[in-house]
């Protein structure tokens, strides 16, 4: 199974003001329902993950090497089933 993103498609990012001794970018960096975002850093990547659920598979985990381009590198919750019990 490849990798997957919002609705398969990339996610969308908008660098702007790039040069060479700063780099600035607008917000959103994401162009999607990314809310309740948090974000950690390991070695040289940053994960970033949001409790996005109103699609399937819901709360995203992505992955960066620089805070600006991501990728959607798997799911906390693959899947919501019906439940009686709910």
């Amino acid at each position: 199974e490849g990798k997957r993103t919002f609705a398969d498609e990339p996610v969308k990012t908008d660098p702007t003001e790039k040069s060479a001794d700063k780099k600035t970018f607008r917000n959103p960096v994401i162009y999607a329902d990314v809310p309740d975002v948090d974000v950690i850093r390991v070695g040289n990547d940053f994960y970033m993950v949001s409790t996005t659920m109103h699609l399937m598979p819901a709360v995203p985990i992505m992955k960066s090497k620089d805070l600006v381009n991501w990728e959607i590198i798997s799911y906390v919750v693959p899947e919501i089933k019906d439940s009686t019990g709910l």
